[in-house]
């Protein structure tokens, strides 16, 4: 057994710990296990992500200072139990034997509505301004549910919102997010890059090419109907991925080593990403044309 598979089932041991103790408590419906543990991407600087879904009321503070206890563990990032962000909703920080675990905790009723909003509704999410339409809170809530490795699921819910989840190729919110961002990529690209490139504007220029290759990226999981999870594990997902413009990684990793000091590699630089923009567009065009 080499490194990485000690590594996962020493993981896979401690999380199944934490979930049978949080599963004591009666508004505790289920446990799963998300992030690079679920996706199979575990390495030496990853920590374990898992999600507690409950029913009415959150684990209250006391319960997981319980938990804690009985776990020997130590809060990390933060000191409060019930850390909150508005868009990732309630947290706790902690390690145990050597492990850092991120619990999130998530209303399985209000998850059902949310799912259901954004895959038939298509509402944008308000919760930050670096959100992106269709993209990465709502969409890598999504990806967690359909690639979450279930530990404790009492009522079968989690079972269904994968189910419900499943279908992503036959909803509305493939083709709508492949649109929106295809055409954002290509809007930024064509013009605002160019011209900041023309006027060897390194800011600007470095933000447009970011922000057009993000667009990419997310309209290529979009084609190979995969839910954006957010920018972590792109490359691996990417290289995965059926439907992709020929020798994608090379030429990327090619447009990734030109330097962006000189006016003449920005202007390479952009006039590369477009023609891969291009590419996935004709790409997705044949996919419609076919079904």
């Amino acid at each position: 057994m080499n490194k990485n598979n000690q590594l996962v089932k020493k993981f896979k041991k401690a999380a199944k710990k934490v979930a049978e103790l949080y599963a004591e408590l009666p508004q505790v419906v289920s446990v799963v296990i998300g992030g690079s543990l679920a996706r199979q991407y575990t390495d030496m600087l990853s920590d374990i992500e898992m999600y507690v879904y409950y029913e009415h009321y959150l684990p209250s503070k006391k319960e997981i200072k319980d938990i804690l206890s009985r776990l020997g563990a130590k809060l990390t990032r933060s000191k409060k139990l019930h850390w909150y962000h508005p868009a990732w909703g309630y947290h706790t920080f902690f390690a145990f034997n050597g492990i850092k675990f991120e619990i999130g905790y998530r209303d399985i009723h209000e998850t059902f509505i949310r799912m259901k909003k954004f895959k038939s509704s298509l509402i944008l999410p308000k919760h930050g301004l670096h959100d992106t339409p269709f993209g990465h809170y709502e969409s890598g809530v999504a990806s967690c549910i359909t690639e979450c490795l279930v530990l404790i699921d009492k009522k079968g819910q989690i079972k269904q919102l994968k189910e419900y989840l499943a279908d992503y190729s036959k909803s509305n919110i493939r083709d709508e997010t492949f649109k929106y961002y295809i055409k954002d990529a290509k809007t930024i690209l064509s013009i605002k890059a160019k011209y900041s490139a023309l006027r060897n504007d390194d800011y600007n220029f470095n933000a447009c090419v970011a922000r057009a290759i993000r667009s990419l990226v997310i309209s290529l999981f979009a084609l190979n109907s995969t839910y954006y999870p957010g920018d972590k594990w792109n490359k691996k997902y990417l290289d995965k991925f059926k439907l992709m413009p020929k020798n994608y990684n090379k030429r990327m990793e090619e447009i990734f080593l030109l330097s962006e000091l000189r006016k003449s590699d920005k202007i390479a630089k952009y006039k590369k990403l477009l023609i891969l923009v291009k590419e996935t567009e004709k790409l997705y065009k044949k996919l419609r044309n076919e079904s």
